[in-house]
């Protein structure tokens, strides 16, 4: 493939992403797609354990009320949710439960119905439930049950992949032609690894910003993007908050902001204390700092990819010369051609790092090309239902921005 010939995106939030590649364009059925918004009557994800087992409720017990649960122990429960991410979901649990050691594999879609694997660990003796339904406003909700007890707390990585469940409203006619699109096209597909659009924020695209700014201790800058700069996917109380705080009404603004955005809402008191921007910055979980700064050098990593499928062509090319990529730190070695060009891009996008924040930054290397596995594929009456798995990091979304393009809806 010549360069002429590969197809870039036109969309707005994907070249600030850096997810400038169509870049298996034979998978596309847009044409047929009346449109699609992902939501959880149409999105599903369940979490596949080491054990190749998805995550859903019918693994919980249903026989006790409650758990006792000694100094030490680990609980293993499902958690599923609604129009909530992992961590506002966890944060939920640990109040609910009064616990604090709340542990996950992997961070899952906030617009989708998600299942994942959680632990819970013990401080003292006490009893837990084994099930909790709470319904935190007409959208957002969660079930939590338990499983059974554990050797060992969930970290990062500690999954087989994902599983997802996609259902598509198609023009009627099509069906026939998006079943031999998909069926013998997608699992021949490869596709770039690239980070998905939850990976900067689904309602506020700006993790990957933060993250900059907090590496190049520019610190009061970060905390403009995390309380302000409202967005148009947000509630209408939130961008009323965020409008205050950009006006220097750091009371009214926190008196207006949602309950549920703990984040904002702890850095406004610091403010209204007099805390200055670095001070607040230090003292962030460092959970938070982390998914910032990751998702800076998932902006990286994106914008590496694009280069790359810009000099080979195609992603089999892509892969002959480097099967995977190293996490751009700032001791990074170029040992090849695709080392070197995310060293290049990482130093072309980040200012001098000066503060202390860099030790944050995530080391390892990524995959650069995904393929879908156990694929189902069904069409009936106008609806497309369509299963498939992924491996861990990997996006569902990236893989439906290439089916759909521009009838995606983030």
């Amino acid at each position: 493939m010549k360069r002429s010939d590969v197809l870039l995106s036109k969309n707005v939030l994907d070249v600030k992403l850096g997810l400038l590649i169509y870049s298996a364009p034979e998978v596309y059925i847009g044409e047929y797609v009346r449109g699609f918004i992902p939501n959880p009557l149409n999105f599903q994800v369940r979490e596949v354990g080491l054990d190749g087992l998805p995550a859903n409720t019918s693994l919980c017990i249903s026989s006790n009320d409650y758990i006792r649960c000694e100094e030490g122990e680990v609980l293993l429960y499902v958690l599923c949710k609604e129009y909530l991410s992992t961590l506002e979901a966890i944060n939920i649990v640990r109040r609910l439960l009064k616990v604090r050691h709340v542990s996950y594999a992997g961070l899952k879609d906030t617009s989708a119905s998600t299942c994942q694997y959680i632990t819970i660990k013990c401080e003292s003796t006490k009893e837990l439930p084994a099930k909790v339904s709470k319904h935190i406003d007409e959208r957002k909700k969660l079930i939590l049950c338990f499983i059974s007890k554990s050797a060992t707390v969930l970290r990062r990585g500690y999954l087989n992949g994902n599983e997802f469940i996609i259902n598509l409203q198609v023009e009627k006619g099509y069906e026939d032609e998006i079943t031999h699109v998909l069926r013998n096209n997608l699992s021949n597909a490869l596709f770039l690894n690239y980070f998905g659009y939850q990976r900067f924020g689904t309602l506020r695209p700006y993790n990957h910003i933060i993250g900059k700014f907090i590496l190049e201790s520019r610190y009061e800058e970060a905390l403009e993007y995390i309380v302000g700069k409202p967005t148009i996917w947000e509630s209408s109380e939130a961008r009323e908050a965020r409008r205050l705080f950009e006006e220097g009404k750091l009371k009214e603004a926190f008196n207006r902001m949602p309950k549920h955005l703990d984040l904002e809402r702890k850095i406004l008191t610091l403010l209204l204390k007099g805390h200055k921007p670095k001070d607040i910055i230090m003292r962030l979980n460092r959970s938070i700092l982390e998914i910032f700064i990751e998702s800076f050098q998932s902006y990286v990593i994106n914008l590496s990819l694009s280069k790359l499928y810009l000099m080979y062509g195609s992603c089999r090319e892509l892969l002959g010369k480097c099967e995977v990529l190293p996490y751009p730190t700032l001791t990074i070695n170029a040992y090849d051609i695709c080392s070197e060009v995310v060293k290049d891009t990482f130093r072309s996008v980040l200012d001098d790092v000066r503060g202390p924040f860099s030790k944050y930054l995530r080391r390892g290397f990524r995959e650069t090309v995904v393929i879908v596995k156990d694929i189902y594929v069904s069409c009936n009456e106008s609806i497309l239902n369509l299963r498939f798995r992924l491996p861990p990091s990997a996006y569902a979304t990236v893989i439906l921005r290439e089916l759909l393009r521009s009838k995606l809806k983030v």
